[in-house]
C-alpha cells in the first residue's frame, strides 16, 4: 500500500495528528471531509477547494443523469454522488473526482451517439471492446466514465448483469437516482478496490466500512456467496476481503466480514488463481508493477475464460493491430 495512503488511514482510523503536511494524503485519499471536524483551521483553505471542486462536478453529474433519462436509456450510479449520500447523509463529505454511471450494454451506440451529439468530448483509449467510454463534459468538464462492463480489462462482464438486480432508489435533490443493491454494491466496491490495489484509496476502504455497518444484519450473504460463485469472483474478492480484513484488524475498527463468508468465498478460488498473486502480490503493493505485471494482475482476478479471451484478443489487438 503505496504511502500516502497510509497517512491518510492513520489520520481516519488511528487518530494520527493532522498537520498541513498530511493534507494533501488525505485529499488524494478523499477523506478530507470526513476529518474536518478535528481541525477546521487547518483544513479550511483545502475544504473550501474540495468543496468548490465537487460541486462542479455535482453540476455536470445532474445534467447528464438528465439527458439520459429525457432520451429514455437506463442507468445506475456508481460511486460519486449518490454514493456519498447513501452512504455519508451527504454528497460533499465522500471526496471523489468524476463520475460513474452503468448502462446496459445493449444502450452502448445509442448513448456515445447520444452524448456526442450534446457536446460531451469522446476520449479515446487503448481498448476496442467497448466496455468503458470516456467523456469529458460540456458544462465544468468533468470526466465522465460510461461502464457497459465493470472495467475495460478484466470486464466481469457476467457479475455485471447481476448490478441491476433490484437496484435500490436514492433520493437526491428531488431526483429518484437508482444504484445497486447492497449485496451487489458490495462486490463491487471489493472489484474495485482490488483493480486498484497497486495504489488503493482510503476511502474505497471507508466505503467498504460504511457499507457493512450500514445495512447491517439485513445483508444477505447467501446473495453475496452465490454471486462469487455463479461469476467466479473467488479470488477477486478473497484478495479485497484480506486487505479490508488487515485495514481493519490493524486500527480495531469494529466491522468486517463474517468468518463462514470468507472462508466460503476462499473455497472457490482457482489453483492457478491461488499460485499467480504467490508470483505478483508483493509487486502489485510494491505499486511498481510492469505492464505484463498489470496484465497478469486483471488476468488473475477476472476468473471467468470469456473475460480472458477478450483480454488476451484485445492485448493482441493492441500489441499487432492486424490481429
Amino acid at each position: 500500500m503505496v504511502e500516502s495512503t497510509h497517512r491518510a488511514l492513520d489520520c481516519l482510523y488511528g487518530n494520527a495528528p493532522v498537520t498541513e503536511d498530511v493534507i494533501p494524503a488525505l485529499r488524494d485519499n478523499g477523506v478530507l471531509a470526513l476529518l474536518a471536524d478535528r481541525e477546521p483551521g487547518v483544513l479550511k483553505s483545502a475544504l473550501h477547494r474540495q468543496i468548490a471542486s465537487i460541486e462542479l462536478i455535482k453540476q455536470d453529474f445532474l445534467e447528464a443523469v438528465d439527458l439520459l433519462e429525457k432520451h429514455e436509456i437506463p442507468f445506475l450510479c456508481l460511486k460519486g454522488v449518490p454514493l456519498g449520500q447513501w452512504l455519508y447523509g451527504d454528497y460533499a463529505l465522500r471526496g471523489f473526482e468524476d463520475i460513474d454511471i452503468a448502462i446496459p450494454r445493449e444502450k452502448y451506440r445509442a448513448t456515445v451517439e447520444l452524448l456526442v451529439s450534446s457536446g460531451y468530448a469522446h476520449c479515446t483509449g487503448d481498448y476496442r471492446d467497448a466496455s468503458v467510454e470516456v467523456f469529458n463534459c460540456p458544462r465544468n468538464g468533468s470526466t465522465l466514465e460510461a461502464h457497459f462492463s465493470i472495467s475495460t480489462a478484466d470486464r466481469f462482464g457476467g457479475f455485471y448483469q447481476e448490478l441491476w438486480r433490484k437496484p435500490v432508489n436514492v433520493e437526491f435533490e428531488g431526483r429518484g437516482l437508482f444504484i445497486p443493491a447492497a449485496e451487489q454494491y458490495l462486490i463491487f466496491l471489493l472489484i474495485h478496490l482490488v483493480r486498484h490495489l497497486d495504489a488503493p484509496r482510503a476511502i474505497w476502504l471507508e466505503d467498504i466500512r460504511r457499507l457493512l455497518e450500514k445495512p447491517g444484519p439485513a445483508l444477505d450473504w447467501n446473495v453475496v456467496v452465490a454471486a462469487a460463485s455463479a461469476h467466479r469472483l473467488g479470488n477477486a474478492m478473497t484478495i479485497g476481503m484480506r486487505l479490508c480484513g488487515q485495514v481493519f484488524d490493524r486500527y480495531d475498527v469494529s466491522v468486517g466480514f463474517p468468518l463462514q463468508v470468507r472462508l466460503s468465498v476462499e473455497r472457490l478460488r482457482s489453483i492457478h488463481g491461488r499460485l499467480l498473486y504467490r508470483y505478483l502480490l508483493k509487486r502489485i503493493e510494491s505499486g511498481d508493477m510492469t505492464p505484463f505485471e498489470r496484465r497478469l494482475h486483471s488476468f488473475g482476478i477476472s476468473e471467468n475464460w470469456g473475460d480472458r479471451f477478450r483480454m488476451v484478443r484485445d492485448f493482441l489487438r493492441i500489441k499487432s493491430p492486424r490481429f
